[in-house]
C-alpha cells in the first residue's frame, strides 16, 4: 500500500499511524489519524487512537474531545 499512489486509502494511513506509534513518533501517528478522520469522520477507533496521541502530546482537552466523539459514535453508529 502506498499513500502517495492512493491518498484516500484509509488502511494505508492506519498502518502507517500504527508504525509511527511503534517507533514513538506520536506526532506522525496523530497526523495520519487526522487524515483518517477527515476521510471517514465516523471512525470511532480513529478518534480513540487520536485521543491517545493527544494524551501522549500533553493535550488533554483534545484527548477528551476525541474520546467523547468515539463514545458518541459507538452509541449512535
Amino acid at each position: 500500500m502506498c499513500i502517495q499512489g492512493e491518498p484516500k486509502n484509509l488502511d494505508a494511513y492506519s498502518q502507517r499511524a500504527q508504525a509511527y506509534k511503534e517507533i514513538n513518533n506520536v506526532q506522525g501517528a496523530k497526523d495520519d489519524l487526522d487524515k483518517i478522520i477527515e476521510l471517514n469522520p465516523s471512525d470511532a477507533e480513529a478518534y480513540t487512537n487520536r485521543g491517545q496521541a493527544h494524551l501522549a502530546l500533553s493535550q488533554p482537552d483534545q484527548a477528551l474531545s476525541d474520546y467523547t466523539s468515539a463514545i458518541d459514535l459507538n452509541q449512535h453508529p
